[in-house]
């Protein structure tokens, strides 16, 4: 995969499997303008608005975040980034501390910052960049590397925010694509479904895997991560979470009743119950059929959940025996009772058993999330088995 510049735009589909939206939203690399500079010897400054603020302390020329305010402030200190890197077969850490600081830029406005670094070995110019969105209790984050070297660098990880709560509360939740609370107040997170928003202890770190490759002279952009808060008194955080959601995608929610599969099979073996089929799946549609026609309920999706795929299909390919009419006969009795289908999918194909597949050429456990995965690049030249 090239690393490409990102172009501003929305992704609100994003929502629907993460409940993380997206406007990825990006400065031309590597010139800006430079609208004031914060001098080295001074030992503070904020990115924020008058509902949310990022507090960061300058210490040797280096910016860190020293706090976040909102109805309350809490006390937090920081690495900023972290990134994994590799050059040919030797893997590298890049972070605030084994990196050369290369400028902090702030406008008086106070709505933006970029704080640079540089690395000599792999040779890359990293740019970590924060940008409040206007008067809303938001302050998006995401990082520029730039590529200085002769020989190309493959990002394996990107850790856009890697935070410690000094005092004020523990981070709660998380996990794969869902966000981090802290004190009933922020959440964190970020913008991409496959992402890992992790709290350890009371570190709260946002990563996600690109395994994308940067050329010499270019420029890779990660994925955006997103600080937020509840900033009226009576406000929980899922609400604060929520209305996010709503100003991010510009809709209100919508109710759609969808029909999942899983509760009727069990191939993990936790339970007795029987395997994903054609069969089974057919007998679920008559169930669903007869609701429709006895008490008109009526539902939008119908999602069939693990397992329906061969796992050495790359996601392409039925299970056989199990399917041996393939899923358009499914297929058209959704369509018929007037739902939409779905397939569930692993993005990041820890179900799959490509390194056994014929003719599989790509990661054994690729990205789903990517669209440039080896999934779609190959998915024309791997055999059925």
């Amino acid at each position: 995969m090239r690393a490409t510049k990102k172009p501003s735009f929305s992704r609100p589909q994003r929502l629907i499997y993460s409940g993380m939206a997206a406007i990825l939203l990006s400065l031309a690399f590597p010139s800006f303008l430079i609208l004031a500079s914060v001098e080295k010897s001074q030992d503070e400054f904020v990115v924020g608005n008058r509902l949310i603020a990022r507090a960061f302390r300058v210490e040797n020329g280096q910016a860190f975040t020293a706090s976040l305010k909102a109805k309350t402030e809490v006390l937090m200190s920081s690495a900023e980034f972290e990134i994994l890197c590799r050059t040919g077969t030797q893997e590298v850490v890049l972070n605030r501390y084994n990196t050369t600081a290369k400028g902090i830029t702030v406008p008086p406005s106070a709505v933006e910052a970029v704080l640079a670094w540089s690395a000599e070995a792999p040779s890359l110019e990293i740019r970590v960049h924060y940008q409040v969105d206007g008067e809303r209790p938001y302050i998006f984050k995401w990082l520029e590397v730039h590529n200085r070297g002769d020989r190309s660098v493959r990002i394996l990880r990107a850790t856009v925010d890697a935070l410690a709560v000094a005092s004020g509360g523990e981070p709660l939740r998380g996990g794969v694509g869902q966000p981090i609370v802290l004190k009933n107040e922020f959440f964190f997170g970020i913008e991409h479904p496959a992402a890992m928003n992790e709290v350890r202890s009371k570190d709260i770190i946002l990563s996600h895997y690109p395994d994308v490759e940067v050329a010499p002279g270019e420029t890779w952009t990660s994925e955006r991560a997103v600080l937020g808060a509840a900033t009226d008194a009576a406000e929980s955080v899922e609400d604060a979470f929520r209305q996010y959601l709503v100003s991010i995608t510009g809709r209100p929610p919508k109710f759609e009743p969808i029909y999942n599969d899983w509760g009727a099979h069990d191939e993990l073996g936790t339970l007795v119950k029987p395997q994903l089929t054609e069969q089974l799946t057919g007998e679920l549609l008559d169930i669903l059929q007869l609701m429709r026609s006895k008490y008109g309920a009526q539902l939008d999706y119908y999602v069939l959940d693990a397992f329906w795929y061969d796992p050495r299909g790359a996601y392409v390919t039925f299970k056989q025996p199990d399917w041996p009419r393939g899923y358009e006969p499914s297929l058209e009795r959704m369509l018929a009772l007037g739902m939409k289908p779905g397939l569930w999918f692993d993005l990041g194909g820890g179900t799959l058993d490509l390194k056994n597949a014929p003719g599989w050429q790509g990661p054994e456990k690729p990205c789903l999330s990517d669209p440039s995965s080896a999934i779609t690049r190959a998915r024309h030249r791997v055999p059925c088995p």
